[in-house]
């Protein structure tokens, strides 16, 4: 039996355990008319930096480039996805960063920025790693919580109140509504 395709890309690892390298190879059959010998040509290509291409485009279609949270394409994507019973309770919190825009006004949009991604640190460290949190306007964000009721979840909003008040960070104490 001979390979009519092969898989869109190979894994292959690097010289050091560590890296890998994408590779894609196409297959060629052929048959000697006279002595009716044959047999296939196999050619491989590296295509790894192609394949980083397109992890980086998948990594900013669902990712805010500022606070590399998720976006809100994300979010409503998997708003949807979780909405299943094996899911629930299903938990959702809604946040503000306050203060952007007086940040904004008073000290400059790069500033304001700061303050975002301070924010978007926060709530990393506050929730767990299968929890969603994406950022989906200017200063919103929203947390999904797969399999967490009414009381865990305000138990991450206390989290998420103290968290703030150890901040240290300025011009504006950092706070989230």
């Amino acid at each position: 039996t001979i390979i009519k395709a092969l898989p869109e890309y190979l894994i292959l690892s690097g010289r050091n355990a560590s890296s890998e390298i994408y590779v894609s190879g196409k297959i060629s059959t052929f048959t000697d008319a006279v002595t009716g010998f044959s047999g296939f040509a196999i050619a491989f290509y590296d295509v790894s930096h192609h394949k980083q291409k397109e992890d980086e485009i998948s990594y900013r279609t669902f990712h805010d480039h500022l606070t590399g949270l998720y976006n809100r394409a994300f979010f409503d994507v998997e708003m949807k996805r979780l909405n299943s019973d094996r899911m629930l309770p299903l938990s959702l919190i809604l946040a503000d960063a306050n203060g952007l825009k007086l940040v904004n006004d008073a000290f400059g949009h790069d500033e304001g920025d700061r303050l975002l991604q301070k924010a978007a640190d926060i709530l990393r460290e506050v929730c767990r790693k299968e929890d969603i949190i994406a950022r989906t306007g200017g200063d919103e964000f929203a947390i999904l919580l797969p399999k967490v009721d009414i009381l865990e979840a305000q138990s991450i909003v206390e989290r998420i109140r103290d968290s703030c008040l150890q901040q240290d960070y300025s011009p504006i104490p950092i706070s989230i509504s």
